[in-house]
């Protein structure tokens, strides 16, 4: 039986983040490969219990801050379809889209949610705020 997405590459240079955890999760279930890079150590998000769910047929690799990935990153970049990043300022790793352009074909999809204190999020007129992932992932459960 084929599937969706049979073939699609999916690279998840995300850190520490259950959004891009969760979209990973639905695009292997839909039958892409989806490969997390992960700094030295794992990723923080593994010390959350739903880590399980949210990485299941998920592979992971590891880089370093040394120079010896590069050659291997590279090669594994440019067989991506969709690099899946997050637009947070911290990193554990480096930086992996330094002096990258999308070839033809290839899609960066940036997760944008940032986590807020409720009072910067909850206001009289929340129609001109934007929505956060992890209000959202609340709402259904799925923050346990």
């Amino acid at each position: 039986m084929t599937t969706p997405l049979e073939g699609i590459i999916v690279l998840d240079t995300s850190e520490r983040s259950p959004a891009a955890a969760i979209a990973g999760m639905l695009l292997s279930d839909l039958g892409a490969r989806v490969v997390r890079v992960e700094p030295d150590g794992g990723d923080a998000l593994r010390e959350l219990d739903a880590h399980r769910v949210w990485l299941r047929g998920q592979e992971s690799v590891t880089v370093g801050q040394g120079p010896s990935w590069a050659a291997d990153w590279v090669r594994l970049r440019g067989s991506a379809d969709v690099v899946l990043h997050t637009a947070q300022p911290r990193q554990d790793k480096p930086d992996l889209l330094a002096g990258w352009d999308p070839g033809p074909g290839q899609v960066l999809a940036v997760l944008t949610a940032t986590p807020r204190r409720p009072t910067d999020v909850l206001r009289q007129d929340p129609s001109d705020q934007p929505a956060y992932g992890e209000l959202i992932e609340a709402q259904y459960g799925l923050l346990d």
